[in-house]
């Protein structure tokens, strides 16, 4: 048996790992093809290194007087991640949902870009005085209109469901205006998955009920009506934000299934004992180890 290989296994044998580099240590826990990198962190005046693979954690160790452990205990596992998640890279619950008031501010701009157009459309239509809430009742309010009333006379009732989704639509847009500051503010509340997943839906809803209006026909067709172009950016911004914030949080929600990989990958992981033959490729930039790989031959 080589010397390494019998410093490795005694090492492990004895509960510890010590003698060879953490590199060596990590790259002989290894899959085929596998690669890594791994961060240092100091938690209660403790050294731990997290070994990250394809972009999620798979084990820690802990550094004592100049000796590697594994960290093996679930809870302390959990302890130390939450340590490395709030500490060493700054998330927290509350500091992510507070970003929503971002969000909150597209919505607005938004809806201050819906402007006065609309209302010359509903003059034009009638519907700024009565009701339009089926065929009938929007019939009624064109006619109250010459110019509507031509129009109806000439192209018939599909006119009528023109002015009857016009109403329907630009009405939802109302409803959502006088939403969106109660469903932020519950959001930023709750802060939970699901406040994020009706934000979600509420963005959605606005978007169709606003590309209803844009695209009707008493527009785009009949040039009845003036041009409405909507700041729909606003609303791809807003979401662009909720979907950041789930993807930050989500560490912290999902810390007890990771909490699980971690304990499995870390008890069934058995070390190469025979240092395998293959080459370690060591990425460095300032000093500092960036990633690393191996290749088995």
């Amino acid at each position: 048996m080589k010397i390494t290989t019998m410093i490795l296994f005694m090492a492990i044998i004895c509960g510890s790992i010590y003698s060879l580099t953490l590199e060596q240590i990590i790259f002989s826990y290894l899959e085929t093809g596998e690669t890594f990198r791994y961060e240092t962190i100091t938690c209660e005046n403790q050294d731990y290194n997290i070994v990250i693979s394809g972009g999620k954690e798979l084990f820690i160790f802990e550094k004592t007087n100049d000796r590697y452990y594994f960290i093996k205990d679930k809870e302390k596992i959990k302890d130390i991640l939450m340590c490395y998640y709030i500490n060493h890279k700054n998330l927290t619950i509350e500091g992510q949902f507070d970003r929503l008031n971002e969000a909150k501010e597209n919505v607005e701009k938004f809806f201050e870009s819906r402007g006065t157009q609309e209302d010359k459309c509903k003059q034009y239509t009638g519907i700024d005085r009565l009701s339009c809430i089926d065929q009938t009742s929007c019939l009624v309010a064109c006619r109250t209109v010459y110019i509507c009333d031509t129009y109806s006379f000439g192209i018939g009732m599909d006119f009528i469901d023109l002015i009857l989704s016009y109403n329907t639509n630009t009405k939802k847009l109302d409803e959502f205006e006088e939403e969106y500051m109660e469903i932020f503010n519950d959001a930023i509340k709750k802060q939970d998955l699901a406040s994020l997943d009706e934000l979600d839906n509420y963005f959605l809803e606005i978007s169709k009920a606003g590309k209803e209006v844009e695209s009707n026909e008493l527009i785009t067709m009949y040039y009845f009506c003036p041009e409405v172009k909507y700041k729909t950016s606003e609303l791809t911004s807003a979401k662009s934000i909720i979907s950041n914030i789930r993807k930050s949080i989500a560490p912290l929600y999902e810390i007890d299934n990771t909490v699980n990989r971690m304990y499995s990958e870390t008890n069934s992981r058995k070390a190469d004992y025979i240092m395998p033959k293959g080459d370690l490729q060591v990425l460095m930039f300032n000093n500092q180890i960036i990633n690393t790989a191996y290749f088995k031959r």
